[in-house]
């Protein structure tokens, strides 16, 4: 019974707000006079058995006893009235909740409806001030372990926030426990991830995570919402929200969905809508249960959608987005073509988007794009097993399309852009809108890197295009390009060379230019150092370090110092080192003088930190070892309750048996590394797939003893081999690898 840890958060604070409390039936409830704290836990009690007021479990027998709910239905009870009043809280603890027919408190769902099984709308909270809270155990120390909601029965929905304002919801994993995508391939007969859905019982999955209309003044945070047959979050007219650390990945239509009805009409967002450290990957793709593989990847070719982040119809509102990315969605990453009403306003910063099918970025109305990262390698998803081909790089790829309205303007500071689709950027009249030749694409101190067409290796990108053709077409040039670097293109009907202050066909000397790695940090001696202009240019970069006072062009700031003594700016590995910091993952090897110790071999013993530090926060404290686990980490180890806790979550056997050893001082291979951090990933009980015919590796035979999680390791974007076509499976793992490996790994910004 679960939905990611992040959803299951959100949806705990929403029902916070909620105030009733006795656990009588329903028509014997009275409502407390002032907001009531209310608790779930798996070993509750019904509302006959508990009050539900205090945490604590049903000592067996007797009713109205002192103890906890067993099940979030008992707070909102499908078909029936809530028994928590706006304004109160709801605390869920850890454990799995099953979210649909045949759950604790689903009592008036019927079987064949089962689709109907859902938990009663949050109520209300009576202000902004005063919000309904849905809150996972956890949600004010670091939601290390969050409780799952999960559905079954194929309900429309888990969270209900319909007609739900001032409200939190936070510290929850909203999914379901079932690998089918909701009518996968159905036009051309299904496959074997498509979901039952004609017949009960229909298995046990869900269409959509969360549910929101008629919504405002509403708190999402750390939630992880993944794993849904169909769509992450299905949410419209909402106004003043904020979503904060939420996670949107693997729903198998779309991750984002703002068109309520489909039709593009009645879901008109207002307000100021704010999404911070949100993360939107692999939408339109299927996620395995249990073992959480993205699968069964589907573009509109195919019948799917695949929108990472879309906010359909027509809509305003003014939208800040920031510190967020948005990944390998099987259509466009953030799709806001739509945001044209007159009180549409787009800020985007510190955000990078990658690796989506089509289109990276599309925005409407006033937008400023800051600080940012935006690659289109829009073939990504060729040749996947069960993907269109003639998906690829739909619409074009741009990575940057820009819709505007009459008069309007649009900015593009201080970022980094590259792409393998028509073009890097485009623009265009707003739908139904005449321009008048006064509107303007601002780009200012950024970097164009072109690349091969994807569809036609032989030709570069072109730079920019704005549509001149259409009926009616775009009068005049809007694109206005100073103090920027543009290599590597074709110029398209937009030629910014010569211009004011840019730097054409030189090379940009970036860490990494290539299409499938790119790295958009500077090298020593890039002509981008220094060459741009303080006019708006942002205080700080993309990693959130200070710009000096002649600031380069680009995302990323380049200086001579570093964060650690022992890391230059020109190592090889700098920016995922500094990430991994910055994530508070690492401390360093020494504090005085900071050093980091980049060629050093990993410990098992380090490994174990890194890896709990990465499943559950650089806050994380684990709790006190018992030095009976491993003989050789005795009580006084400096690393026992870390490594302990590594053995308590499976990720770890040791490393022999009779007796049980851990070898902490030995270090790390790469074959061994390869299934701590798959495991660390996916879960203790994950095994990779076959390995088939190869491993893709020169010095890896499929026969190797860890060639099945090497392969996986490679497929799923951590390892690229250590050169020439090998993987090294005995080599040890240097600090600087295990930078990178980390940060891939769980996707640290």
């Amino acid at each position: 019974m679960s939905t990611e840890r992040r959803l299951l958060i959100l949806f705990i604070a929403t029902a916070a707000g909620l105030t009733l409390g006795i656990n009588l039936p329903l028509s014997g409830i009275t409502h407390a006079a002032s907001p009531t704290v209310w608790y779930v836990r798996p070993n509750g009690g019904s509302p006959e058995q508990c009050t539900g007021r205090v945490n604590a479990p049903y000592p067996g027998s007797g009713t109205i006893q002192p103890c906890a709910w067993d099940h979030p239905f008992r707070a909102l009870p499908p078909g029936g009235t809530p028994r928590i009043t706006g304004g109160d809280t709801l605390i869920i603890a850890s454990g799995s909740y099953m979210m649909g027919y045949g759950a604790s408190g689903a009592e008036n769902c019927d079987y064949e409806g089962s689709y109907d099984c859902l938990m009663s709308s949050i109520p209300s909270g009576p202000d902004a001030s005063h919000p309904t809270r849905i809150l996972g155990a956890g949600w004010d120390s670091g939601c290390t372990n969050p409780p799952e909601l999960w559905g079954t029965g194929r309900p429309r929905f888990i969270v209900n926030l319909t007609d739900s304002s001032n409200v939190e919801v936070a510290c929850l994993e909203i999914t379901d426990h079932s690998s089918c995508i909701e009518d996968h391939l159905f036009p051309t007969g299904g496959s074997q991830y498509t979901c039952q859905r004609d017949n009960p019982p229909y298995g046990d999955w869900a269409a959509t995570g969360l549910y929101a209309e008629d919504s405002a003044n509403l708190l999402l945070k750390d939630l992880n919402i993944h794993g849904l047959a169909n769509t992450g979050v299905l949410a419209g007219r909402l106004t003043d929200w904020t979503v904060d650390n939420v996670r949107i990945a693997g729903n198998g239509l779309a991750g984002w969905n703002g068109d309520l009805v489909g039709d593009g009409t009645n879901s008109e967002n207002h307000g100021t809508l704010i999404f911070r450290h949100w993360v939107v990957e692999w939408n339109g793709c299927g996620e395995t249960y249990p073992d959480k593989q993205y699968v069964g990847c589907w573009g509109q070719e195919a019948g799917g959608y695949g929108d990472g982040a879309g906010f359909g119809g027509t809509t305003g509102g003014h939208y800040i987005i920031e510190d967020s990315a948005f990944l390998h969605n099987t259509s466009d990453g953030l799709d806001m073509l739509y945001t044209r009403l007159p009180d549409a306003v787009i800020e985007i910063r510190r955000t990078i988007a990658e690796g989506n099918d089509g289109n990276q970025i599309k925005t409407t109305g006033a937008v400023t794009i800051e600080n940012s990262i935006i690659v289109s390698n829009c073939g990504f998803f060729h040749d996947m097993p069960y993907w269109n081909n003639d998906d690829d790089c739909r619409a074009g790829g741009s990575a940057l399309v820009f819709a505007l309205n009459p008069g309007g303007q649009a900015k593009v500071i201080n970022s980094t852009v590259t792409g393998e689709g028509g073009c890097l950027a485009s623009a265009e009249c707003a739908l139904d809108k005449t321009c008048n030749g006064s509107e303007k694409v601002l780009i200012r101190n950024v970097i164009f890197q072109g690349q091969k067409i994807f569809f036609n290796p032989e030709e570069d990108t072109c730079f920019a295009w704005y549509d001149d053709e259409s009926s009616p077409p775009m009068p005049a040039n809007p694109f206005v390009v100073d103090y920027s670097l543009i290599t590597g293109v074709r110029f398209g009907n937009v030629t910014p060379c010569p211009g004011p202050h840019n730097l054409c066909d030189v090379l940009s000397d970036l860490m990494n230019m290539g299409i499938d790695a790119f790295d958009a940090h500077l090298l020593p001696g890039s002509p981008a150092i220094n060459a741009g202009t303080t006019s708006g240019a942002p205080l700080n970069d993309f990693d959130g370090r200070l710009r000096d006072s002649q600031p380069d062009i680009g995302a990323y700031e380049y200086g001579s110092t570093s964060t650690f003594g022992d890391v230059p700016a020109t190592h090889w590995a700098w920016s995922w080192i500094n990430r991994l910091y910055a994530s508070g993952i690492t401390t360093g090897c020494s504090t005085n003088p900071l050093m980091y110790c980049p060629e050093n071999s990993v410990t098992r013993a380090q490994m174990a930190i890194f890896l709990e530090r990465g499943m559950n926060g650089p806050t994380y404290t684990p709790p006190p070892g018992t030095g009976t686990v491993f003989t050789d980490v005795p009580l006084s180890y400096w690393a026992v309750n870390w490594i302990e806790k590594l053995y308590v979550d499976g990720i770890t056997t040791g490393c022999g048996t009779s007796p049980l050893v851990y070898c902490p001082e030995q270090s790390v291979t790469r074959a061994q590394m390869a299934i701590f951090l798959l495991r660390a990933r996916h879960g203790a009980t994950y095994t990779p797939p076959a390995v088939g015919g190869s491993t893709g590796f020169n010095d890896v035979s499929t026969g190797y003893w860890a060639a099945a999680w090497i392969k996986q390791l490679a497929v799923e974007g951590i390892t690229t081999g250590c050169g020439s076509g090998n993987y090294c499976p005995e080599d040890s793992v240097t600090r600087a690898q295990m930078a990178v490996f980390l940060v891939r790994t769980f996707n640290l910004p």
